[in-house]
């Protein structure tokens, strides 16, 4: 079942983005800029820069941003297709520079994306930049934060290391030293971080943003769509790219509620000396004190009252649903919701026994589609 809106993501061209290559770190690729304002690295998903990664781009651009598009892998501007995101994941799984299945590991291609991060920054608006990260690539966001350029990092569906095993799912990523350093920073105000995904999607363990919520406390905020069967927006149980492939406009679903809480995410974060409050979506932010802007009461109050002006509705709601999931609709009301979890509630809902494994084990190929989470059968045949 498709979601529900617009027949596809939105999508767009290469054209009006500048290319030029970047070297940092001893590596250089091909990075592609548009825009102005503060600065947003824009890290592409599995197989490369594809028209939805360019339309989640150009949607940051017209918000405000100087955008920048690095190119580490696959053909910018061509469309996925299954052959193409299976060769890319291929290739991707067995190199060095990206360490798909290393735990507690420093993966050298973050070294390059600070890079990025730093130039950026000396050259835009603003107390440091933002990077959002997205599937294979959505854990890089988190370890590039070591770099004081960094003010704001996004997850978006996380899948590395692939979440073969209980010691995968824990991972967040990184490698305990720059653990260290991004919950030293978190703890002074300097960075935060926002999680993306669906409930249902097996790639990104919630046991992973658990991990990274235990670390970082209140500066990292979680968004869970709901994707279990028969959600409201009509999402399949295989959906998995929050801010690209699931997005529909008209009436917006909730994946397109939690593409603009990013963008309200990153305009608050990346002025971390002046901003008390979002405009484009009420939620907290971040301050130089590394607290959050807002009291308990407060928040309670505004997820109480606030509801967005379009159809369908959302509110903000800090409250999981029995089954575990985020954001299910409220009895009375059809409408989906979009749901940062609440902090406290959060760490003391946080598993204490061992995740439960399926009994069944899928074969190699199926395996493969849970790992990088593409849904190559799924979503592009």
């Amino acid at each position: 079942m498709a979601a529900s809106g617009t027949p596809s993501a939105h999508v767009a061209p290469l054209t009006g983005w500048v290319r030029a290559p970047f070297t940092g770190a001893g590596r250089t690729y091909d990075c592609y800029e548009k825009g102005s304002g503060p600065g947003v690295v824009l890290i592409p998903e599995i197989p490369g820069i594809t028209p939805e990664v360019l339309g989640l781009a150009e949607h940051l651009v017209a918000a405000g941003f100087t955008v920048v598009v690095p190119s580490p892998f696959g053909d910018p501007g061509r469309a996925a297709s299954g052959g193409y995101i299976l060769g890319t994941v291929l290739r991707l799984c067995v190199s060095s520079e990206f360490r798909a299945f290393a735990t507690n590991a420093h993966r050298p291609i973050t070294d390059y994306l600070r890079a990025v991060a730093s130039d950026l920054a000396s050259r835009t608006p603003g107390k440091g930049v933002g990077m959002i990260g997205q599937c294979f690539t959505g854990g890089f966001a988190l370890a590039a934060a070591i770099d004081d350029s960094v003010a704001a990092s996004v997850l978006s569906q996380p899948a590395v290391p692939f979440p073969l095993g209980r010691a995968r799912r824990l991972d967040p990523g990184v490698s305990p030293e720059d653990f260290d350093r991004i919950a030293a920073r978190a703890s002074a105000g300097e960075v935060c971080a926002l999680g993306l995904r669906f409930s249902e999607d097996g790639s990104v363990p919630r046991a992973r943003f658990d991990t990274i919520k235990a670390r970082l406390g209140e500066a990292f905020e979680i968004i869970q769509l709901d994707s279990s069967p028969g959600n409201p927006d009509g999402y399949p149980k295989s959906a998995h790219s929050v801010l690209t492939n699931e997005v529909r406009a008209n009436p917006a679903n909730s994946a397109s509620a939690a593409r603009d809480r990013v963008v309200a995410f990153l305009e608050g974060a990346d002025r971390l000396s002046e901003v008390t409050f979002l405009a484009r979506l009420p939620g907290p932010v971040c301050n130089p004190s590394g607290l959050l802007s807002e009291t308990r009461d407060a928040r309670e109050s505004r997820e109480q009252q606030w509801l967005r002006p379009r159809a369908p509705a959302y509110r903000l709601s800090a409250r999981p649903a029995a089954s575990g999931v985020v954001g299910r609709p409220i009895r009375r009301a059809r409408s989906p919701l979009v749901s940062p979890s609440s902090p406290s509630r959060m760490l003391a809902s946080r598993p204490t026994t061992k995740p439960t494994v399926p009994a069944s084990r899928p074969n190699d190929a199926s395996r493969l589609r849970v790992c990088c989470g593409c849904q190559v059968a799924e979503d592009h045949r």
